[in-house]
């Protein structure tokens, strides 16, 4: 049953909605020296940025500080103009994501209402930001925050457009998305970037961006280049191991169980081979033989599933924090595992009972 229910959860886990478009998608980590001038860390992405979407089979291009999945996480305090305002007490805690380029396009996130970001918002007076669902459906359920105001450290900063959730940005993948701010890259600094490339050939396209990494400039590199696949299979393995670490030893469990009850019934057939003749001799037919064996050895068999159903009712329990999408208490999980012990159980109850019916009554009785 906890093998069930771990597979259950990876299975929920793959197959969720993840509000951006892994296929195809390619991971390029860049790092500039700490001490590079802002400038020349706006003017190196930018020209890379221009080589990348020139390159033959890019669909699109953009930049993040850090792609979802990924364990990094920076966090802002913000209040806002449609909030009650309370002294050096924020309203609104969001994880804080630096784009530039055409980030939305190569994830394949949706921009639900408002704007991307444009060339003219690295000058503009007011410094313009993009918000996320959960933002939105946590402080402002019942309005459009686009034309509104985030403020930080006084400075106003205007919501140009509303951006779908995104796993893994704002924690686990497993977990429900959290508020989100995503700022201009160049309009605020970082010397850390990912571009992200959509593209159907990732594996051909790597070492064309490092050579246009190259040529950008000479005395920078390219770190990792990954497929978003690879990301988030790395942010799966864990659930994937507690479920293939469960199923294994739940596979041999039930070997094991199987090959006893085999070994059980049979044993049980062979010391009463006196009573099958008797019985047969007296007119009993060979079906009712092993009737007999089957309802003999189901009833020990039903006490131990009986039994096992209670006990993993309350052990399972343990698993909750492990689990995604589905219930420790699951009854159609719990179904499904009666049925997967029961079919082996009853094939192994069924050859030496069929056999026992099989016996001859005059061979029975002199063997006895």
């Amino acid at each position: 049953m906890g093998a069930s229910l771990l597979a259950e959860s990876l299975w929920n886990l793959v197959k969720q909605p993840l509000g951006f478009e892994p296929e195809h998608l390619l991971t390029v980590r860049v790092l500039l020296p700490w001490d590079t001038r802002p400038e020349a860390v706006g003017n190196f992405y930018d020209d890379v940025q221009q080589r990348i979407e020139n390159l033959p089979g890019v669909e699109a291009a953009g930049q993040i500080s850090s792609p979802p999945v990924t364990d990094f996480h920076v966090r802002g305090s913000f209040n806002a103009d449609w909030l009650p305002q309370v002294a050096n007490q924020p309203a609104i805690s969001a994880e804080i994501r630096n784009i530039a380029g055409n980030l939305l396009a190569a994830i394949g996130t949706p921009l639900l209402t408002g704007r991307a970001f444009t060339a003219a918002d690295q000058v503009s007076r007011v410094p313009p930001v993009l918000v996320n669902e959960a933002l939105v459906r946590e402080f402002m359920p019942k309005g459009n925050p686009t034309g509104h105001h985030l403020l930080v450290d006084g400075q106003a900063h205007e919501i140009v457009g509303v951006v779908a959730d995104v796993r893994g940005i704002s924690g686990a993948i497993a977990a429900e998305p959290g508020p989100a701010v995503y700022w201009p890259a160049n309009t605020n600094g970082g010397w850390h970037r990912y571009f992200m490339v959509r593209t159907k050939v990732p594996e051909q396209l790597a070492n064309s961006i490092r050579e246009q990494v190259y040529q950008a400039d000479p005395r920078q590199s390219v770190g990792k280049i990954e497929t978003m696949d690879q990301l988030l299979s790395d942010a799966v393995a864990q659930p994937r191991l507690n479920a293939a670490v469960v199923a294994s030893f739940a596979g041999i469990a039930l070997l094991l169980a199987c090959v006893g009850v085999y070994g059980v019934v049979s044993y049980f057939a062979a010391q009463r081979s006196r009573e099958i003749g008797v019985r047969l001799a007296l007119g009993a037919t060979r079906g009712n033989i092993t009737r007999l064996f089957v309802r003999r050895a189901m009833i020990p068999a039903a006490i131990g599933l009986a039994t096992g159903t209670m006990v993993s009712l309350v052990v399972n329990r343990l698993l909750r924090s492990q689990l995604y999408g589905v219930q420790p208490d699951d009854l159609r999980l719990y179904l499904a595992s009666l049925l997967v012990l029961l079919t082996p159980l009853l094939v192994a109850i069924l050859r030496p009972a069929i056999r026992a019916g099989k016996t001859e009554p005059m061979e029975a009785l002199r063997t006895e």
